[in-house]
């Protein structure tokens, strides 16, 4: 069964550095961290309250925080299952502040500093999908992109940005050797040998580099890019490739759709 997250692009009041808004009380609601976001206290909070949650940074942020809706959504099934009242009527809205901010790109959501006089819009419907039991919004993956993306995230500096995360994944690429996996696409099941495999639901990793440039997401699939090992030589293009939307065009890439 599809579950959907309702995204809104717009909020209400002035933000500098606050988490979320409670948008009907104008209230500026502060965690120290994403993770926080999906205690007990904030979960309970949104059973009974029609809200408009804002999550300010990036991809790592807006999903802890997406996340913390859906397990909001799923008490409350439970409570209408048990007949117990409940309204919650919850949309995530995002101000990108993070370094790739892949989902808002997505999405179409510009970067800004200060949002004012704000009138509400129109909400969007978007899929989610789940690895290891984690729902996530943007991509996942195995292999080399996960390795890459750990070791950015423990650099402490703050220069970071598609520069950074380039030059961490030139550092890495020398001593990384790709694994086998056993993979089941449609039905079907293969053995692959493979650089890194992207779970794509939006089209991006963020800072517009396109893994799967025809991702949809609103339409129930998750697309699938098994990228095999490719000479460094072969960099390059490739960027120019990721950049370009043209990714799937290469050879070292394969894409595949699969419903969620």
């Amino acid at each position: 069964m599809r579950e959907r997250t309702e995204v809104r692009d717009r909020i209400s009041s002035e933000v500098q550095s606050c988490d979320l808004v409670r948008a009907e009380q104008v209230n500026l609601l502060c965690r120290t961290g994403a993770t926080s976001l999906r205690n007990n206290n904030f979960r309970k909070d949104l059973r009974n309250l029609e809200l408009l949650i804002v999550a300010v940074g990036g991809d790592g942020t807006v999903n802890e925080v997406a996340r913390g809706l859906l397990e909001a959504q799923k008490a409350q099934q439970a409570q209408a299952e048990a007949k117990i009242e409940a309204s919650n009527s919850t949309a995530l809205g995002i101000i990108p502040r993070g370094s790739g901010n892949g989902l808002a790109r997505h999405l179409g959501i510009k970067p800004l500093n200060k949002i004012q006089n704000f009138a509400p819009t129109s909400t969007s419907l978007i899929d989610h999908a789940t690895i290891n039991n984690h729902p996530f919004f943007c991509t996942a993956g195995i292999g080399f992109d996960a390795l890459v993306s750990k070791k950015y995230a423990e650099n402490n500096t703050h220069k970071r940005g598609a520069l950074k995360y380039i030059k961490t994944a030139l550092k890495s690429y020398f001593s990384y050797k790709p694994e086998k996996y056993l993979i089941t696409i449609n039905g079907k099941t293969h053995e692959r040998t493979a650089f890194l495999i992207t779970f794509a639901n939006a089209s991006q990793w963020g800072n517009n580099g396109y893994i799967a440039p025809m991702a949809d997401i609103s339409d129930g699939l998750i697309d699938v890019a098994i990228v095999k090992k490719f000479p460094i030589t072969a960099v390059p293009r490739l960027i120019y490739q990721l950049m370009t939307k043209k990714l799937h065009k290469s050879p070292y890439v394969r894409l595949s759709k699969v419903v969620i």
